[in-house]
């Protein structure tokens, strides 16, 4: 019982990690250098990523600075932030990469709190959908014959495990959608 309890606890775990990174890469109007940092650039055939080039800052804000170790890897970062289609427009200033941060209109701004509430959506159906696994296997210990034995306490874990992941993604999102209504 232990190994499933701990499995489906692990899998929960990765839903709401998955949840968090999706909803940390959603606009709020505010610098946020993770969308950033994670973009990959190609340099001589190896892919890196940004962070691993460049140091990445934020000024204030509305800002950030990207200061790249050497002078070559400005345009590859450049380039890697215009493609990404972050809604970001890069200034290179030779030494450094500047990017302000625009503020959100309205439609964008609703539009935002619709992927906030889809990424939501999802992360909640993945962990119903880990709790209908976990019941399949304690149907299965409950046939005659079988060689899987769980504890009667097992659904009751599983239904806490359920409540406390449910909670845990209400409460991200209700932090997101303040970070982006409040601005």
């Amino acid at each position: 019982m232990e190994g499933y309890l701990t499995k489906f606890s692990n899998e929960m775990q990765k839903v709401l990690v998955h949840l968090d990174n999706r909803l940390r890469n959603i606009h709020t109007g505010i610098a946020n250098i993770q969308p950033i940092c994670a973009l990959i650039v190609n340099y001589n055939g190896k892919s890196m990523r940004i962070d691993q080039i460049a140091k990445v800052q934020i000024q204030d804000t509305r800002q950030i600075i990207i200061r790249p170790n050497l002078k070559m890897f400005i345009q590859l970062i450049e380039k890697a932030i215009l493609s990404a289609n972050l809604g970001y427009n890069p200034r290179n200033e030779g030494e450094i990469i500047r990017i302000i941060v625009p503020s959100l209109t309205q439609e964008i701004r609703n539009a935002e709190l619709k992927k906030i509430k889809t990424v939501t959506e999802d992360a909640r159906m993945r962990i119903r959908t880990i709790q209908t696994e976990a019941r399949k296997i304690e149907k299965e210990s409950q046939k005659k014959g079988s060689m899987i034995t769980i504890p009667a306490s097992f659904e009751k874990d599983i239904t806490k495990l359920c409540e406390t992941s449910l909670k845990k993604i209400q409460e991200l999102s209700l932090q997101k959608e303040k970070e982006l209504t409040i601005r």
